[in-house]
């Protein structure tokens, strides 16, 4: 699939996610710039509240026994929080499962491998590995079920 296509699938999963977190969490979403290190700003009456990070995976939730997040969003989120004392969200869509989990929880870290594959790497496949964040499944909090 070419990269257009693909970014637009992204943009709609990510819209549709959204719209579910300003009902469950009653807040507004704004969508950061393309730039940024999150995909939306949640706030209520103008007052920003937390960051959020949106993923969507084909596989069910349980499949794997962590998500990975890579080591730049991480710091991202700990420049974020520690500056604003906004909390930082890392939502998920699942086959059957939509959860979230804020960024300062537990993590254990491991190498990506040569086979990660980063949306933005304009060095090539020789520099792709990176330093992970691997977080547990059981941290995650369901919202919602698919």
């Amino acid at each position: 699939m070419f990269e257009g296509a693909y970014k637009e699938r992204d943009y709609e999963h990510e819209e549709k996610i959204a719209r579910l977190l300003e009902e469950k969490w009653a807040c507004t979403m704004h969508r950061q710039h393309s730039l940024a290190q999150f995909d939306f700003i949640a706030h209520r009456n103008g007052v920003p509240v937390s960051f959020v990070e949106i993923r969507k995976r084909r596989k069910e939730m349980m499949t794997y026994p962590t998500v990975i997040i890579s080591m730049t969003k991480l710091i991202a989120a700990k420049y974020q929080t520690d500056i604003t004392g906004l909390p930082c969200f890392f939502v998920v869509e699942w086959s059957d499962k939509t959860a979230y989990v804020d960024l300062e929880c537990h993590k254990t870290f491991s190498l990506s491998g040569n086979n990660w594959k980063r949306r933005h790497n304009e060095y090539g496949p020789q520099t792709n590995i990176e330093l992970l964040g691997n977080i547990d499944i059981n941290q995650f909090k369901v919202l919602k079920f698919n």
